[in-house]
């Protein structure tokens, strides 16, 4: 990356990622009907489905990109204890 803005060895991809990258989902067939879809399968929506599937419903999941790529790889601070440890 050519920006001053970051340091040279900069990268912008989690560096756990080097011992394995999230990998695309085969594609399936998506059910014609579902009593929910959800959209986003971050902490939130997964564990929307969760719920839903305990009450006995059927949902569908969706998802813009491939498990482990976006916010909940990147941000432990959104799911932690909310102990700020380290900051004055």
């Amino acid at each position: 990356m050519n920006n001053p803005l970051f340091h040279q060895d900069f990268k912008a991809a989690p560096f756990w990622w080097e011992a394995h990258k999230p990998a695309a989902l085969p594609e399936i067939s998506l059910p014609r009907q579902s009593r929910a879809v959800i959209v986003g399968a971050g902490y939130a929506g997964l564990s929307a489905a969760l719920e839903l599937t305990a009450l006995g419903l059927d949902c569908v999941v969706r998802d813009a990109n491939e498990p482990g790529f976006g916010g909940a790889t990147r941000n432990g601070g959104m799911v932690s204890s909310g102990a700020n440890v380290g900051k004055g």
